[in-house]
């Protein structure tokens, strides 16, 4: 079972400090991650799926075995996203 952790870091301003969120969504027992750039499949998914949504903020996707499908997004002045697939026992499989 593999499960995606998204820490979000952001702010209204640079001079504010920043709030954390640490967000954890199921992806089943396989995943695929297709990259803007790697694959034409990313372009057919977001033009097909996600057309209202601006593709150049969007680095990745990653498409649990249970269908659901998750933005990898760029990093920003004052957002800040880290992306790790874990595995079961809690360990991280990999960094995204």
């Amino acid at each position: 079972m593999f499960t995606l952790r998204i820490v979000t870091e952001f702010r209204d301003k640079e001079t504010d400090p920043l709030d954390k969120i640490t967000d954890n969504n199921e992806l089943g027992n396989s995943y695929a991650k297709l990259e803007k750039g790697k694959t034409r499949m990313f372009d057919q998914i977001m033009d097909e799926q996600f057309g209202e949504y601006d593709k150049s903020e969007v680095k990745a996707l990653v498409i649990g075995e249970n269908g659901l499908v998750f933005f990898i997004s760029e990093s920003k002045d004052n957002e800040v996203y880290a992306y790790f697939i874990m595995s079961e026992n809690g360990k991280t499989f990999e960094k995204l």
